[in-house]
């Protein structure tokens, strides 16, 4: 029987992670589900980790060669076959109710592009977390009881406001997806710049206020890397240009200014100078506040 809900399960290490959010998908409540790993030549195969799962739902796959964080997402996009999908962090978990709920939410909304859920916070133990970060998100998150429509120059300049929408919670109804979803030149903006796409071709999101995904922060992950090198921030400031051009382009006014602005990247970049100067890494510290000053247009 065909699925009714696919999980692109994109991999390249921490196996216990991956071990943790393949059982958090197997104890989903809504049984009739595929999933697709694809391992992106990683260092610690886990052929044996899968065969131990036992479960026929789920497909391995090894690239000959690393790929790529956008090129493997997109691979393994391409290599399931529901109508919905979604792309599960292998370091993450979901809820039982993560396929069930958003299976119901796109049944309920034809319109939308794409399903969303609220998150809990854990850390590299599994256990509750609370960051900075986390908290800035839910003070910037729409205070709806409801369903959250996202749409249009609205949608855009909510998520440049500071991008509330946590990413991997999004499933995506797959005949409404571009060819090529995920866009090879960003490696830390790819699925913000998606979002973004959405919007400015006229398509929505629909939201749930319930918390049915868990995301791990933790020392490994590619924000936390990006964010040390202030890579991050590099990709972030050409993106909210991009965005600016793209937004003036189309007289999206309000857009326009959150894209100039960047207020939250901003102020992350300070906190980034007050953490390094007070750790003595003045050239790393000079160079975030160069960031913070950068015009975006």
């Amino acid at each position: 029987m065909n699925a009714d809900i696919s999980f692109a399960v994109p991999y390249y290490g921490a196996p216990e992670y991956l071990r943790e959010a393949l059982a958090s998908l197997c104890n989903q409540t809504h049984l009739n589900w595929e999933a697709v790993v694809v391992d992106d030549a990683s260092p610690e195969p886990i052929a044996d980790l899968i065969a131990d799962l036992n479960d026929r739902r789920i497909t391995y796959i090894r690239n000959d060669i690393n790929l790529g964080l956008a090129a493997n997402w997109n691979k393994a996009l391409a290599l399931t076959t529901a109508p919905l999908v979604c792309i599960l962090h292998s370091d993450d978990l979901l809820e039982p109710d993560y396929a069930s709920t958003m299976i119901e939410l796109l049944t309920v909304t034809p319109q939308a592009t794409a399903g969303h859920c609220r998150v809990s916070i854990i850390g590299a133990d599994g256990l509750p977390r609370q960051t900075l970060t986390d908290a800035v998100k839910r003070i910037i998150q729409p205070k709806a009881k409801g369903l959250i429509v996202s749409a249009g120059e609205d949608g855009l300049a909510s998520m440049l406001r500071g991008s509330w929408i946590y990413c991997p919670t999004l499933c995506f109804r797959r005949s409404q997806l571009p060819s090529v979803p995920f866009d090879n030149s960003w490696r830390f903006m790819l699925d913000f710049d998606l979002i973004a796409r959405i919007f400015l071709n006229g398509q929505q999101l629909i939201g749930t206020t319930s918390k049915l995904y868990r995301y791990r922060r933790h020392d490994a992950a590619q924000t936390r890397v990006l964010t040390s090198e202030l890579t991050r921030f590099e990709e972030e400031l050409s993106f909210y240009g991009q965005m600016y051009r793209a937004a003036k382009e189309r007289r999206w006014r309000t857009a326009q200014r959150h894209a100039q602005r960047a207020t939250v990247i901003r102020l992350h970049l300070l906190l980034q100078v007050v953490i390094r100067i007070s750790h003595l890494h003045f050239a790393s510290g000079a160079k975030a506040l160069r960031l913070m000053f950068r015009s975006v247009k």
